[in-house]
């Protein structure tokens, strides 16, 4: 089970101070330098372990910073390689865009290849109608001449 905590006591305001005099500022101390190290006097092999660790550190900072920055190449590499395959794909999306607009064309061209050749053939029996029409006109003119003309000899001779 939880316990519960007491409830926080509102804190109180802090007192108002009267405003200080200002007391010229003293010079503040030249700080201390540490005092020198006393030199230790080693012997051989102490010598010896001393600097192997100090090759060893430095191998460590030498080992650290060669891991970054092959993880900063590999980082490097890497994106530019996702780059190469971002450009990759939208190159395989712009040529597949391109032959789509180049079949789109290709079916407009036909489609307008084939209206154009209907737009001449309905031209051509426009034409034979029109001319079918002409002379069923003729016809029926001729044929109402002679309509009056045989009224007009019926007349006369009955």
């Amino acid at each position: 089970m939880a316990k519960k905590l007491p409830p926080k006591k509102a804190k109180k305001p802090a007192p108002k101070r009267k405003p200080a005099l200002k007391k010229p500022a003293l010079k503040k101390p030249a700080p201390k330098k540490p005092a020198p190290k006393k030199k230790v006097t080693l012997s051989g092999d102490e010598l010896l372990i001393e600097e192997l660790a100090a090759a060893r550190n430095e191998l460590k900072r030498v080992a650290h910073e060669e891991n970054a920055a092959r993880r900063e190449l590999e980082a490097s590499l890497s994106n530019e390689r996702n780059g190469g395959d971002r450009l990759r794909a939208e190159l395989d999306a712009v040529r597949l865009d391109l032959k789509t607009a180049l079949a789109d064309l290709e079916i407009a061209r036909t489609e307008a290849q084939r209206e154009s050749t209907r737009a001449q053939h309905l031209a051509r029996e426009l034409s034979g109608a029109l001319e079918a029409q002409r002379q069923a006109e003729h016809a029926a003119n001729t044929s109402r001449e002679e309509l009056f003309e045989l009224r007009r000899q019926l007349r006369g001779s009955g």
